[in-house]
């Protein structure tokens, strides 16, 4: 089985170290949950709106934002 996952923290963490998920949030209008949500990976689904804020923020392109991952399940 595979599973849909973000690389929000590795950006965050080795590109943008001195950006905050706060401040994220409140730059994009996502909520700070909807931001936390997916950079620990917990989220079930993505809103198209937001991949297209987060995407535009950083200006990246779907696939350098999320990625399928292997799971036991």
């Amino acid at each position: 089985m595979r599973r849909v996952k973000s690389h929000l923290a590795r950006l965050i963490d080795e590109q943008y170290p001195h950006l905050s998920q706060r401040r994220l949030a409140r730059e994009t209008g996502l909520s700070p949950t909807t931001i936390n949500l997916i950079y620990l990976n917990k989220f079930n689904r993505i809103d198209n709106t937001t991949l297209e804020k987060l995407c535009g923020y950083f200006g990246i392109e779907v696939g350098e934002l999320l990625y399928l991952e292997e799971t036991k399940d």
